[in-house]
């Protein structure tokens, strides 16, 4: 935005700082400098440092395509953060499962959490417009965050793909549900019929 750009994807995969509430951090005093530190006050500094995950966190902004000839400009939607998320997982051999939540950042209806194995170790929405106006940022807000800490207990070997010279849909699906019903459940309730005939 500094330079005029407004069309943005950016990522940051960094140590998060997360204090427990109620906990004091650091030290009064720091060992020398001129001899290694004795294994107690290694234990107390050690002990001093709040826990730090490591998190990917994700924002996307603006157009996905600009305007060409015959075709529109294309905004960037909670849709492509959840392509984003579901081609991290597949590359690092874990399944995905994407279910409704909420944020308090985050547009009630466009947010949802992210889990593996049953645990939750994100989430992806868009920010409320206010939330985004606050940054400076005009146009609509796309976010994700993923825990890698609890990611690396759930990584399984890196699948090996083949590539294939057929399309991989063999089968179209059309189904009408009611429009309160969560995309997820819908998804689990394919693949519950489908049984091993589906293909990831």
């Amino acid at each position: 935005y500094a330079r005029g750009f407004k069309d943005l994807a950016l990522f940051c995969f960094s140590h998060v700082f997360l204090p427990k509430p109620d906990t004091s951090y650091g030290t009064y005093s720091i060992p020398h400098g001129g001899v290694r530190p004795k294994e107690k006050e290694l234990q107390s500094l050690f002990s001093s440092l709040p826990h730090q995950p490591l998190y990917l966190g994700l924002m996307l902004t603006g157009l996905r395509t600009k305007k060409q000839p015959g075709q529109q400009a294309v905004t960037v939607s909670i849709a492509d953060a959840l392509e984003a998320v579901k081609n991290i997982s597949s590359v690092l051999g874990f399944l995905a499962e994407i279910k409704q939540g909420k944020h308090r950042a985050l547009h009630p209806g466009r947010t949802a959490t992210i889990f593996a194995d049953g645990v939750a170790i994100g989430f992806i929405g868009e920010l409320l417009p206010e939330v985004a106006r606050g940054k400076d940022l005009t146009n609509p807000v796309v976010v994700a965050e993923l825990n890698f800490d609890l990611m690396d207990a759930r990584i399984k070997t890196l699948p090996k793909y083949l590539s294939s010279k057929y399309p991989a849909a063999v089968q179209d699906l059309s189904l009408t549900v009611s429009k309160d019903t969560p995309a997820g459940d819908v998804l689990a309730a394919v693949k519950f019929g489908a049984g091993e005939l589906l293909k990831d």
